[in-house]
Parts: structure tokens; sequence; C-alpha cells
């Protein structure tokens, strides 16, 4: 599996203690379990969000989410995009809203004698739609925004908040390259492979992934990085190929640069983090292409027990 790539984790005994300055003292950066509040429909769902401070100097500060009770790719909803803290513990930025939604097309055949089933005639389509937020944090206790969908031919999210609880226990923990290396592996509800990914001790990746939309077999390389090692964050970049819509019947499928966060989880109390037996990935594509067709990705790995 991916053999080129793979190498196996190697040993670590670091503290999982992290020692905090004042500017992480007052950093928004965290992870977050939020509550996300629709004013129309009226609805609320859990989600978990992830703040970083930038990759690079100059570069913006990410954040993705993702709701937590939707699993595998269809009907999986994620953001991906950027913050800035302001004066005051103010917080603003701009995310996009990808999801995935099953619709019948207006051409389908619609002759009760001749249709054919149903959930034949359903196609998969790929949604993203712009959201602006603003608000204010309390460092390293929650957050509180406001959000507003901005309309895309008529398909607006609508409005609503972000009520967020930070979560020491999962954030607060030493990153390692070291505790990423190996395989891992997304399975599906009968326990067979869904995503396969490598990583090698400098934070190469490899990986592959079933795209739901066209059923392709998506490909991925790229590389993860360690943000700030005293916190469980890390900053993911990788290209998709082979997968997603061609622009014609005769051509390949578009790659796209994927940008997001991960972070490892399942890490007991005093653990080191090579220890975590789960990985969260949230990725999205950047930049959108020009027929405005754009997507995200929410991966759920645990560690192989397999060289």
């Amino acid at each position: 599996m991916l053999a080129g790539l793979l190498a196996g984790c190697g040993s670590q005994t670091d503290s999982v203690s992290v020692g905090l300055d004042e500017d992480a003292r007052r950093s928004p950066a965290g992870i977050y379990e939020t509550t996300v509040s629709f004013a129309t429909p009226d609805r609320e769902a859990d989600w978990r969000f992830l703040f970083a401070q930038p990759v690079e100097p100059g570069e913006p500060a990410r954040v993705v989410g993702y709701n937590v009770n939707t699993e595998g790719s269809l009907g999986e909803r994620a953001v991906v995009g950027q913050y800035r803290a302001g004066a005051a513990q103010s917080l603003n930025g701009s995310l996009r809203f990808y999801d995935i939604v099953s619709e019948i097309p207006e051409d389908a055949e619609d002759d009760p004698d001749t249709a054919v089933d149903e959930s034949e005639q359903e196609q998969l389509r790929r949604r993203v739609r712009p959201l602006s937020f603003n608000g204010i944090f309390d460092p390293r206790e929650a957050f509180n925004v406001l959000f507003t969908g901005q309309s895309v031919d008529g398909d607006n999210i609508g409005d609503g908040t972000i009520d967020g609880r930070y979560d020491e226990n999962s954030y607060e923990r030493l990153s390692s390259l070291a505790a990423i290396a190996g395989n891992w592996r997304e399975p599906d509800q009968f326990g067979f492979d869904e995503a396969q990914f490598g990583f090698v001790d400098d934070g190469g990746l490899a990986g592959s992934a079933p795209d739901p939309v066209s059923e392709r077999l998506c490909q991925y390389e790229g590389r993860l990085d360690i943000i700030d090692p005293r916190f469980n964050v890390y900053a993911i970049r990788m290209q998709q190929s082979q997968c997603g819509r061609p622009p014609s019947a005769s051509a390949q499928p578009p790659a796209r640069s994927m940008i997001g966060l991960a972070t490892l989880r399942d890490i007991a109390p005093g653990d080191s983090p090579t220890e975590a037996q789960e990985m969260l990935i949230v990725v999205g594509s950047a930049p959108l292409f020009s027929d405005g067709s754009a997507e995200a990705r929410v991966f759920r790995l645990q560690r192989s027990r397999t060289p």
C-alpha cells in the first residue's frame, strides 16, 4: 500500500505538556467544539472547528470546520477559509461552505410508464457558497460569531451564529511528524478501506480515496507541516488528480490544489503524539475553477496495523 512513500513510525517520548507564552494565551487559535445555529430554516448542528496561526509570515491564518454528525463523503459538510483577530478580541473572516446534494435533473424522464427508478435519475452535485463571519473570542475559552451567507445564483445558505467552546485537551498537545509517519486508512461501513494515505517522516504524503460524485479514484500527493510544535494542529496542502468533473468527455479530470488543516485524535492523557490512533483532515479546493466548481474532503483516518 503506497509502498514507495510509506515509512514506519519512529519512537518518541516527548512530554505532552506545553508551555504557553503570552501571545499563545491571547490567541484565538485552537480546537473548538461548536453549535452552529441557522436562522432559516431554524435548526442547529454540532460542528468542530480548527483555528491555526499562519503557516508562513504574511500568510492568512487558516480555519476549517466540519459537521461532526455526517459520516462519509456524501452529505459531508465542511468549511475552509481564513480569519483575522483584531482589536478588543474581535474575530472576523471569510469561509467557503462546501457540500454535496442529490437532485433530479430537470430533463429527467417524468412519464410514469417509462420512467426509471427515481434513485437512478438522481445526480450528485457539489456546491460551494461563501460566508463571512464576525464576533468576539475569549482566549482559551470560547468564541461567538455571527455568519452571513452570500447568495450564489439564488442558492443562499442563510445567516446564523457559531458558538464555540475551547478544547484544551485536544489542542494543547505537542505536534510531531514522527507521530504522523506511517500508513493510515478510512474504513467504510463494512470495514474495507475507503481511503488510504501514507506519510513519510518529513511530512510528505500520498494517498487515494474515491470521489463520491464522479466515482473515480482520486489520487493525492502533497505534504503536512507542523505549524507550532506545541499544538496539535498541522497545515496540509496536496494536489488531487484523476477524479472530478472533466471539461469534456475526452479530457482528463482537472487537478485541484487542496489546502486545509489536520489534527491527531484519540490520544490518551499522558501519552505522546505517537500513540494517536486517529487523524482528522479537512481540506478544500483553491482556487475555484472558472465554472465555479469546488470541493472539500473530510478524512477520518485510523492508523493502519499492517506494514
